[in-house]
């Protein structure tokens, strides 16, 4: 996301021209937050919610909101236990973790960080189990859980994001979950090209291309 308000208002413009699905746009932003706080997504929601009450489209977006604990309501822990890496799956950790934190949490992040999330989630309860619930319950149930873009689609845009930020550790991660979850590799250089535009070459040319081509070899060892 622009950290030039001119900018993205045009782009929200843009958006609402193009009749794409705005519901989509709004959710763009708000995952936003994950990486960029909440400081980072007030004036672009307030921007939003101008342009579209100017075209008369707010209301078509507010009324397919998601009601509190819909998505939850919707989802299966058997059904998200099945596409866990195997190694997580025979992890007594797994079920230990859900008991203490909640599925919800645990589950995503099982489903989108493989033999990752069990030692991370150890490793932040036991620095401070409070926060570890809150991290897994807002970050991955209530917001990487909403489901209003896909995975694939969410993942491409949190490549962008966190280029925008800066967060290069992050931005290795989501591209390579984005291809693990059906992300062409195509599709993510196009993502890496894209905000060039915005964050500037020196911050993605060429190093950035250089880890995507590194992880495409590692996971398909296949090349660009």
């Amino acid at each position: 996301m622009s950290r030039r308000h001119a900018r993205l208002r045009e782009t929200i413009i843009a958006a609402c021209e193009q009749k794409l699905d705005l519901r989509e746009v709004l959710e763009v932003i708000f995952q936003c937050s994950i990486y960029g706080g909440e400081s980072i997504v007030d004036e672009p929601l307030a921007i939003f919610t101008e342009e579209l009450k100017a075209r008369g489209l707010f209301d078509g977006v507010a009324t397919r909101s998601l009601h509190t604990g819909q998505r939850e309501s919707e989802r299966s822990l058997d059904a998200e236990r099945a596409t866990w890496h195997p190694e997580d799956t025979a992890d007594p950790r797994a079920d230990e973790l859900m008991a203490k934190y909640g599925w919800p949490g645990i589950s995503i992040a099982l489903v989108l960080r493989p033999r990752h999330t069990l030692n991370n989630a150890t490793f932040i309860g036991g620095l401070d189990e409070g926060f570890a619930e809150a991290f897994y319950d807002f970050g991955y149930s209530d917001m990487y859980g909403r489901q209003i873009l896909d995975h694939r689609t969410r993942l491409l845009c949190m490549v962008g994001n966190t280029l925008a930020i800066g967060e290069i550790v992050q931005t290795r991660h989501h591209m390579r979950t984005a291809m693990k979850q059906g992300a062409s590799p195509r599709e993510v250089l196009e993502v890496l090209f894209q905000s060039v535009v915005v964050v500037g070459h020196p911050n993605i040319v060429p190093e950035r291309f250089r880890d995507l081509v590194k992880i495409v070899e590692e996971e398909t060892g296949a090349s660009l």
